[in-house]
């Protein structure tokens, strides 16, 4: 799973069980989070979101959309949170509703460049509306909001982090032997295993990791035997072409593709390294996970991600798209941690005080409350 819907589930799990909210969830597909929500309480309904894609102008998507909010009851909603771009669409039903709205940006994108080729030309102004008539827009980062500044409201922006759940993780490195993930996974005891972890696609930039695996290999031996992870693989044409250039490359034996899998975390326990190698970003939950688990970091230095870990003094920062750059860091992260210089604990620290779900969980409640409270007043 990508790390928007599950901010999306561990937020309305705090606000039904730490908040005392209750939740009626929208969504415009069904999925794995489904039983979950269930588990919350919430009522969960389906929405074509392709109807309203489709609308060729303002008038027709506003048709469309009022089709939508006479089959809900409002009476006993009073915010309505929309989560991502695609989820724009939320902030005009709550104007509809005369609800107040928050709306999460998780893209590092333009308006037009997400939307190009997913809605008519006209609809990209409503876009825009909502991200400047929402009673609160939230960036996980400021580098996401940058790319929206031109069209925020007066004052309806805030910057809130994005958090990890640090008890959860050290519970499961208790829980869970690392040479035991490691034989059930086939990686032997003294295998150095490097391990990219997220769904693969192309803005994730695994072409260019299967690149850097091709230069790390040609540097000077350091006498171990090193493995290569590709965690996240989901069928389509950008994977068939990450398997071509591996068997091009000759890189068959140094390189597995695990496919998504709910047993993510087993891999940052069993890995040596964490390499993110990501054109574009927020605020990657996978770079929290790798700080909680303690794993070394490499990490292109896109967007949001030199906000969360500073370059040598929590991990490794590389420009995105330079094989080169991102092999040697690599072998210089490892060098480091065989000799005892490692990142890991600053980086571990960091994320415990600073985006542990039990700091942030309540200022993102605090901020639902505040939506509300600016809308009545």
């Amino acid at each position: 799973l990508e790390g928007a819907p599950l901010f999306l589930l561990e937020y309305a799990t705090h606000l039904v069980r730490a908040a005392g909210f209750s939740v009626q969830v929208l969504s415009c597909e069904d999925g794995p989070l489904h039983r979950n929500y269930r588990e919350l309480g919430a009522t969960v309904t389906f929405v074509d979101r392709h109807r309203l894609f489709a609308a060729a102008s303002p008038a027709e998507f506003a048709s469309r959309l009022g089709e939508v909010a006479a089959t809900l009851d409002f009476s006993g909603i009073d915010l309505v949170v929309s989560n991502t771009l695609v989820g724009y669409w939320g902030v005009h039903l709550a104007r509809l509703a005369g609800r107040p709205s928050l709306l999460y940006i998780h893209e590092s994108t333009s308006v037009f460049r997400f939307f190009e080729h997913a809605l008519a030309l006209p609809m990209h102004r409503l876009v825009e509306e909502a991200l400047a008539t929402a009673t609160r827009t939230v960036f996980l980062c400021e580098a996401t909001r940058r790319y929206y500044v031109d069209v925020l409201g007066a004052a309806n922006d805030r910057i809130l982090p994005g958090w990890i759940e640090v008890e959860a993780i050290r519970r499961f490195r208790r829980e869970h032997d690392r040479a035991a993930l490691r034989r059930k996974h086939g990686f032997a005891p003294d295998d150095v295993v490097i391990a990219n972890i997220g769904t693969v696609c192309e803005r994730k930039g695994q072409h260019t990791f299967i690149r850097a695996v091709d230069t790390f290999r040609r540097l000077p031996s350091d006498g171990r035997r090193h493995r290569f992870v590709l965690v996240g693989g989901r069928a389509g044409v950008y994977l068939d072409l990450l398997v071509s250039d591996i068997a091009r490359l000759g890189l068959g034996d140094l390189i597995e593709i695990v496919p998504e899998t709910r047993e993510v975390y087993e891999f940052f326990v069993l890995a040596d390294l964490f390499v993110c190698s990501s054109f574009e970003e927020s605020f990657p939950r996978v770079v929290l996970e790798a700080m909680a688990f303690g794993t070394p970091i490499v990490s292109t230095d896109v967007h949001g991600i030199p906000e969360m870990v500073k370059n040598r003094a929590e991990a490794w920062l590389v420009a995105p798209g330079d094989p080169t750059a991102m092999a040697q860091a690599m072998r210089t992260c490892l060098d480091k941690e065989h000799s005892g210089k490692s990142f890991a604990p600053t980086a571990l620290s960091k994320v415990v005080r600073y985006y542990d779900a039990g700091v942030l969980l309540p200022r993102h409640v605090e901020l639902a409350r505040e939506a509300v409270l600016c809308a009545e007043a």
